[in-house]
């Protein structure tokens, strides 16, 4: 193991690690004539680290941050996607209705026996869905 002493006066070579120089009671460890770590290098190691943490985290928020961004904007796919689902399905649903009641085969329903009540039954059936349509057209859920 390299003695570690308390520096009086050195200075190191342009091409050593850090390029430095060390002063007085600063402490080092040396290996023979070369340092190979001073208090003041491992505080410079200590800041770089504490930086390239800092760029990890943001780089860290920034990615979280656009999954996020991304998940919304899924999410509001989504939810044009069930609007326009309902708005079908209401439009399938009154004609449904309507021929479900007609399909029960009642005797005491008169528009039965009217000679104009399978006509005006198909009239109203498509009257409501033209009207449903232009509403869901109206609120943009179609």
């Amino acid at each position: 193991m390299s003695p570690t002493k308390t520096v009086e006066s050195c200075k190191v070579e342009p091409g050593g690690p850090g390029g430095d120089e060390f002063h007085v009671g600063e402490l080092a460890i040396f290996a023979g004539r070369n340092y190979i770590l001073s208090v003041r290098n491992l505080a410079k190691k200590g800041n770089h680290l504490q930086r390239l943490n800092q760029t990890a985290d943001s780089i860290r928020e920034t990615a979280a941050t656009a999954i996020s961004v991304n998940l919304s904007m899924v999410t509001l796919q989504e939810n044009e996607t069930m609007k326009r689902l309902a708005a079908y399905a209401a439009l399938l649903a009154a004609p449904t209705m309507i021929a479900g009641i007609y399909g029960m085969n009642f005797e005491h329903m008169p528009e039965l026996k009217w000679r104009y009540g399978y006509a005006l039954s198909l009239f109203v059936m498509g009257w409501f869905d033209i009207y449903l349509y232009f509403r869901l057209k109206l609120a943009h859920w179609l």
